[in-house]
């Protein structure tokens, strides 16, 4: 084959995929694959997720501590700026 037949391209024209049908359906079908994959496991694990094993360790007075408003945070003398002369709303 001589080059006189050979089709002028360039670098990145000659690096590039080819688009089309056949990649569409490789595309198509890998996703259709991952979400059968995905449905699969959720169906095996659905038994052990409904169950719901709850903690046996800790007691019901442990979750309604979780209710209770906290107490106010005390401010700190070194975030209000006291001692420091470049304070905000300190003359000098």
């Amino acid at each position: 084959m001589s080059s006189e037949h050979a089709p002028d391209l360039g670098v990145t024209q000659a690096r590039q995929g080819r688009r089309g049908r056949h990649a569409l359906m490789v595309l198509a079908a890998s996703t259709v694959l991952v979400v059968l994959a995905l449905f699969g496991a959720w169906a095996f694990y659905s038994g052990d997720l409904a169950r719901g094993h709850g903690n046996k360790e800790a007691p019901p007075e442990v979750a309604r501590s979780f209710d209770q408003t906290p107490a106010p945070v005390r401010q700190s003398d070194q975030s209000r700026g006291v001692g420091r002369e470049d304070a905000p709303g300190r003359s000098g």
